[in-house]
């Protein structure tokens, strides 16, 4: 490597930083041992070569670098220059001169639909049953049970290839029928896409013929292998490919009246031995997938690197069905946290009660834990987009059903003041979800509370049976929701009935 930086961890540091999936690592400090190689994001979710700590100090690099910490020591290498900052003072201090510096924000943020009503996705609910049918279905059974109509994403099986992006007719006889219908109910509808071409689509010698698609050193067309197979992909470095995306892209929109795109894949931990993208390696190309989605009000993105700053939204990747804190819903909260310190605010937690397909094919509803959708969905309803997929409104007993529509309905009353979070972020580029640090300069340790904004502290419940839990309340006073209670500075036990989240309001 090229360059390279090492400093001493300072008596009582935290740092967060790198990757979303690390989350429930962090914060680093003297006492941890820890590696990443950034050169390439070998992870699901959204990454940054951004490192800060609650000192005011921050470590990054344009592009990604190897960053280690071991024995009370920090060492990062780079094939180009790394920045060490330390005169922030705190990680807000720290992370606002970051963002003013490399990655200010662009004023932009998703279509407030997408904070103000949940979002509907298909895919656990129907899985490999992406029909009209079952869609409208599926529709029909949201406001039939007393849920308000949002954006509808209609995830991946619409297709007759990947590549080739018209619906399947065997499975929609009217598509732009059913999604006129889907307006008339009040639904945006959004769908699911990935930059993969098969080798055997109808686009896949046209695009071959022109030029298009990442290559290997011999000139011929790179194969990657994904979740679904092996496969072609787009060159998002190069702007022919860009333009042909978009040309799929826009044919949708017009001729069906498709309202944005889940532009799934893009992830540079596909992109493995020799291949050739246009302009730069795989983190680039992940990077310049997801700025694509800027054209788009209707966005969604699940992996990116050094995105930070622009209006699109993020979600954190597929939660196992869980209370797990690496991959559950334990997650939901460092793993939000986490991406806002690395410069993606507009997010959005995995679908309630988990979204890995694994863990829903062949089951029945009797075979789920229904506390933790419970426990899942009031954790969302407090973030600035909530997902739903599997119909708990008719799938489960009534008392479930019941807590779970009352959080999200909960969510979409918060509108108002969760549209002044997302301009707020939109303008100077502050995290939406902060974590006890950044928001009040205190209990950096604490992984399982978060502010929404200057507002409101959190603590969802994210272990099994509990009906308590210890909330860790900064000074001044706070006013529990739920029945005007009032609590001040300090470590408080409080109540946390199934049907309640643990949520207060700061007086002034």
């Amino acid at each position: 490597m090229k360059y390279r930086i090492d400093t001493h961890i300072l008596e009582n540091e935290h740092w967060w930083g790198g990757v979303v999936d690390d989350a429930w690592q962090m914060p680093l400090s003297a006492r941890s041992e820890y590696r990443l190689d950034l050169t390439k994001n070998m992870t699901y979710n959204q990454g940054a070569s951004l490192f800060l700590s609650d000192k005011g100090r921050y470590i990054r690099c344009e592009k990604g670098f190897v960053i280690s910490f071991s024995h009370g020591e920090i060492a990062a290498e780079a094939e180009e220059e790394i920045v060490l900052y330390e005169k922030g003072g705190t990680l807000r201090g720290a992370y606002l001169h970051a963002s003013a510096a490399y990655f200010p924000p662009d004023g932009k943020y998703p279509d407030e639909t997408m904070f103000r009503v949940p979002q509907y996705c298909t895919w656990i609910e129907l899985l490999n049953e992406q029909t009209e049918e079952n869609i409208l279905s599926y529709a029909e059974s949201i406001l039939e049970g007393g849920m308000p109509a949002g954006e509808i994403i209609i995830d991946g099986g619409w297709q007759t290839d990947y590549g080739d992006w018209t619906f399947h007719p065997a499975k929609f006889r009217d598509p732009k029928g059913m999604i006129e219908k889907l307006h008339a109910m009040g639904f945006k509808v959004i769908m699911w896409i990935v930059p993969y071409i098969s080798p055997d689509s109808k686009n896949f010698l046209a695009l071959e013929k022109a030029g298009g698609m990442i290559r290997r050193p011999d000139g011929e067309v790179y194969l990657l292998k994904w979740w679904e197979g092996w496969s072609a992909s787009l060159d998002f470095t190069n702007p022919s490919d860009v333009e042909w995306f978009y040309r799929q892209t826009d044919r949708l929109m017009k001729e069906y009246g498709v309202d944005g795109f889940k532009q799934d894949g893009g992830d540079a931990r596909f992109l493995l031995g020799d291949y050739r993208c246009k302009d730069g390696d795989a983190n680039r190309q992940s990077e310049m997938y997801a700025l694509s989605a800027l054209r788009f009000p209707f966005n969604e993105l699940r992996a990116c690197f050094n995105c930070g700053g622009r209006g699109i939204a993020q979600r954190i990747t597929d939660r196992h069905h869980s209370w797990d804190v690496v991959e559950g819903v334990g997650s939901l909260v460092p793993n939000s946290c986490l991406q806002g310190l690395l410069g993606y605010p507009f997010v959005c937690p995995d679908m309630a009660g988990g979204g890995l397909s694994g863990d829903f094919f062949g089951k029945k509803p009797e075979d789920f834990d229904t506390e933790l959708f419970i426990r899942s969905a009031q954790a969302s309803s407090m973030m600035p987009m909530m997902q739903l997929s599997y119909s708990f409104w008719r799938k489960f007993d009534k008392n479930t059903a019941d807590i779970c529509i009352r959080y999200t309905l909960w969510h979409a009353k918060l509108h108002g003041y969760m549209m002044e979070c997302v301009k707020n972020a939109a303008a100077t580029g502050e995290p939406i979800v902060r974590n006890m640090s950044y928001a009040f300069n205190c209990y950096p340790e604490c992984k399982d509370q978060f502010a929404l904004g200057e507002k409101y502290l959190v603590a969802p419940v994210i272990v099994k049976g509990a009906r308590s839990r210890v909330v860790k309340f900064p000074e001044g006073r706070w006013k529990r929701l739920s029945d005007g209670k009032i609590f001040t500075g300090g470590e408080r036990e409080v109540d946390a009935a199934l049907d309640e989240l643990p949520a207060f309001e700061k007086l002034l």
